[in-house]
């Protein structure tokens, strides 16, 4: 990668990582046996911002959580070395990134209308702990026997 296709993908990183972004997947690797891939997604730890990279690695997974400005770094170098393609999406919009054997990046970005990203964005938990998406409610002690029984 040359320094003008770094520095648009760095601006293009910049705009999108932030609490609104919901995840990136970084993936086709030029090296088979080292990463296969990478996801980054926003994180609250102790009050403040971070991303978690989750890297794969065979059939392991491992995960560092570095700052927004250390992620933004990370992520150009993961472009610029082992991955070949990244895919962003965020409420803001959504990027693809695709860089080529010879070493050319092209970086396509699509922002959402105004109006779709408060309509359309989920409501994303960025806690550490989350809690269970059941189907029933836990609020307190069940009936085991039915009303009929009695």
């Amino acid at each position: 990668m040359n320094q003008e296709d770094r520095a648009r993908l760095k601006e293009i990183l910049d705009q999108y990582m932030n609490e609104r972004l919901i995840q990136i997947i970084f993936s086709n690797p030029s090296d088979k046996e080292t990463l296969s891939k990478v996801k980054v997604r926003p994180l609250f730890m102790r009050g403040h911002l971070v991303f978690q990279a989750e890297e794969f690695v065979g059939n392991q997974a491992f995960h560092k959580n570095p700052e927004p400005e250390e992620a933004v770094t990370y992520a150009c170098s993961l472009l610029d070395g082992p991955m070949r393609q990244m895919e962003l999406s965020s409420g803001i919009g959504s990027a693809h990134a695709l860089v080529s054997k010879k070493g050319s990046l092209t970086v396509k970005s699509r922002k959402t209308q105004a109006t779709k990203i408060q309509a359309e964005t989920p409501v994303l938990t960025l806690t550490h702990n989350r809690q269970k998406n059941t189907f029933w409610r836990r609020a307190g002690p069940c009936r085991f026997w039915p009303i009929w029984a009695s």
